[in-house]
């Protein structure tokens, strides 16, 4: 019994110490959170080009 059960515990221990594939799900976190920063300042850059264009377009009404 013991023969059989020492190298299912050898494996199940194998199995919880091995991270391989932990680099990919950090990588997954990192391209989240970036993706995250993105989006929220997306909005900022929006509100900035349409100041832009609205300033522009004031400009040029001005001149004709």
């Amino acid at each position: 019994m013991v023969a059989r059960v020492l190298p299912l515990l050898i494996h199940l221990k194998n199995r919880v110490l091995n991270e391989d594939g932990q680099d990919l799900v950090e990588y997954a976190l990192i391209v989240a959170l970036l993706s995250f920063c993105a989006i929220a300042a997306e909005k900022n850059v929006a509100t900035s080009v349409a100041g832009a264009y609205a300033h522009l377009s004031t400009t040029f009404n001005g001149l004709v």
